[in-house]
């Protein structure tokens, strides 16, 4: 599966489902498992499988910008950082979400417009915010924390949340659909 339109049809579809993991999952936030959801941000397991993931997707891209007499040393960095960032980094699942959700946030913008995805404007919005709470849980990842605590204590503001991940899934299930079934804007 090379071929970059069929990975994007993929990628919108998987993106979809998780995402209405995430809402369901956000949904069921409550005072009574707060004590247990609040640990997410600070989870090395879910931190290695993030980075690992974020790894592999960025280590093709750093081919060319590498000078060829070092790009032998991608891989061996990549492991060195990563096993760095698991040793000496608090909050590695807010971290590497973080990373991870720019790394999402461009790419589904970018190829949004490259295969011309029906009401991309407003999946534009959807990527920015996705994009733009990357940066925050990377930059400050306690960020994650005071979220889900916040979930738990305010009924809006968690139906709002869960909201915009079910839109946003239902955005990258129907693009998805339609290009599978060819349509485009």
């Amino acid at each position: 599966m090379k071929d970059p339109y069929t990975i994007y049809c993929v990628a919108l579809a998987a993106c979809g489902v998780i995402s209405l993991f995430v809402a369901l999952w956000f949904f069921k936030l409550n005072e009574k498992n707060l004590s247990l959801r609040e640990k997410l941000p600070r989870n090395a397991f879910f931190g290695v499988l993030t980075a690992v993931a974020a790894a592999l997707w960025c280590i093709p891209h750093a081919v060319p910008v590498v000078p060829a007499g070092l790009q032998h040393l991608i891989v061996p960095g990549a492991v060195v950082a990563a096993v760095l960032a698991i040793t000496f980094l608090d909050y590695l699942f807010a971290r590497t979400l973080g990373g991870f959700l720019i790394l999402l946030a461009h790419y589904l913008l970018h190829d949004s417009f490259t295969f011309h995805t029906p009401l991309s404007p407003i999946f534009a919005v959807f990527c920015f915010i996705i994009g733009t709470a990357g940066i925050f849980f990377a930059g400050k990842p306690y960020l994650m924390r005071d979220l889900i605590r916040k979930g738990a204590k305010e009924r809006i503001f968690r139906f709002a949340v869960s909201a915009f991940f079910v839109l946003f899934a239902i955005s990258c299930i129907a693009a998805s659909i339609f290009h599978f079934a060819g349509v485009s804007a």
